[in-house]
Formats: C-alpha cells, structure tokens, sequence
C-alpha cells in the first residue's frame, strides 16, 4: 500500500501506491474534504503523474526509481549506485527558460538528463526528449 522511493539524499520519500487513493487522502489532510463540503478545483496530480513515469522510464533504462527533493530533480534513474539519467517532467509544455534551470540541476547528479512532457515532445534540449507518443512507444515495449 505504501512504498519507499529512495533519494539521493539520507532522507526517504514514501507514497501510496494507488494513485487515486494517495489523492483523497490528499484531500481530505489539506481540505477535510470527509468534513465539509468543499469544492476542490485541483489535486496535485502531477506529482502521482511523475512518479509513475518515473517507474516506468526505470523499468525501460533497468535502473531503479530515485526522487532527488534536495536538488528538486523529478526523476533520476540509478543503476548499480550509480545515477544514469536524471528527468525533467512536466504535464505540460516545457520552456527553454525552464529547460536551462533544470539542466543545471541535473547535470550535478548525472551526465544524462532528459525532459518529459505530456503536451507535446519537448525541444531538443536534454540527452533525451519524450512526448506522449514516446511514452505510448516505451510502454508498448515495456508490455510486450
């Protein structure tokens, strides 16, 4: 029900494993919504989103899923203790502003870093650029 996400860091991170119910509980800590009535007009699903595209892009690089919060990288990716790919990953477009700052965070944790986007296949910024259809691709690959 909830699982460990190691950091790069000392610290752990830990989720529940079923994204819908790590949302109500979201909810319902930040807003008592099992209390009142409260319209709530948006969850952070971004953050479910990351890291189930996380688990997947280490499922595809054979590497284990770390959560870097300390240099705010979404996604890093390690294999033997060693950090293989760092990401970037967003749920939308990624701008080239946003892609500097990242790349300069990334890069202290590892030599290839890659940005993610749902909207669209992000601009050549990172060693490696993935929109939906790549995504579709890896999973298809992954489910074969």
């Amino acid at each position: 029900m909830v699982s460990k996400i190691l950091t790069l860091g000392k610290e752990n991170y830990y989720k529940v494993s079923s994204p819908p119910l790590s949302l109500i509980l979201y909810a319902e800590s930040k807003y008592m919504v099992g209390e009142r009535d409260a319209l709530i007009e948006e969850l952070p699903i971004g953050r479910e989103v990351q890291f189930s595209i996380g688990e997947m892009l280490a499922k595809y690089f054979g590497g284990q899923l770390y959560y870097s919060p300390k240099e705010d990288i979404d996604v890093v990716i390690v294999k033997k203790k060693k950090p293989i790919w760092a990401f970037e990953i967003k749920m939308g477009e990624i701008t080239k502003s946003e892609a500097l700052n990242s790349i300069k965070r990334m890069s202290k944790v590892s030599e290839r870093v890659g940005f993610v986007s749902l909207k669209e296949k992000p601009n050549d910024y990172g060693d490696l650029n993935l929109g939906p259809k790549e995504l579709m691709q890896i999973a298809k690959e992954l489910s074969s």
